[in-house]
């Protein structure tokens, strides 16, 4: 009995007719090759997988998710550092503030009761009211915080264009800072 063309070599079968090796492409004359017991069903060629594999995808979104959260972690400390520095700063801006629109009560509730113990209201408000009117600008130059005390150095130009460095000194009192002194 011959063999069935596109059979295997069974043992026993004559070699002069070599078995069909079945190929992911059609043969010339564009017939598919095709099964051994499956006639008509054609060999699907197989497709090589395009793209990535999926535990590549899953590394990549990993290290998206892990540097978006590192960004977002390293922006939430600098704006806390940022609002920490600041705070300082805001109240000697307010005291300024105050000074330049002759509001003492207003900077008076700015001390420190240390502050306020070193002066009576009157004079300050008799310094404050001298000092009205008499800035034309200023601004913050530099900063310093440590364990609950502040520094902070102002420069502070007069309308008659003299400049003079002011040194605040504040002290955080359950959690808000007041002016134990003003250096002018």
């Amino acid at each position: 009995m011959p063999p069935v063309e596109g059979a295997p070599l069974t043992p026993g079968t004559p070699a002069s007719q070599p078995p069909v090796i079945p190929t992911s492409s059609p043969p010339p004359g564009g017939v598919p090759f095709t099964l051994p017991g499956t006639p008509g069903v054609p060999i699907a060629p197989t497709r090589a997988r395009k793209g990535m594999p999926r535990s590549a995808w899953i590394a990549i979104i990993v290290g998206i998710v892990i540097i978006v959260l590192a960004v977002a972690v390293v922006g939430i400390i600098i704006a806390f550092v940022i609002s920490e520095v600041s705070k300082p700063a805001d109240v000697a801006n307010t005291f300024m503030k105050d000074v330049q629109s002759d509001d003492a009560q207003a900077a008076w509730d700015l001390m420190t009761a240390k502050g306020k113990a070193a002066q009576s209201y009157t004079d300050f408000k008799t310094a404050i009211s001298s000092l009205s009117g008499t800035i034309s600008s200023y601004y913050t130059r530099q900063i310093t915080i440590s364990n609950g005390q502040a520094k902070i150095s102002m420069l502070v130009k007069s309308n008659d264009g003299k400049s003079s460095t002011w040194t605040f000194y504040l002290e955080k009192q359950n959690g808000n800072w007041k002016i134990q002194r003003v250096d002018f």
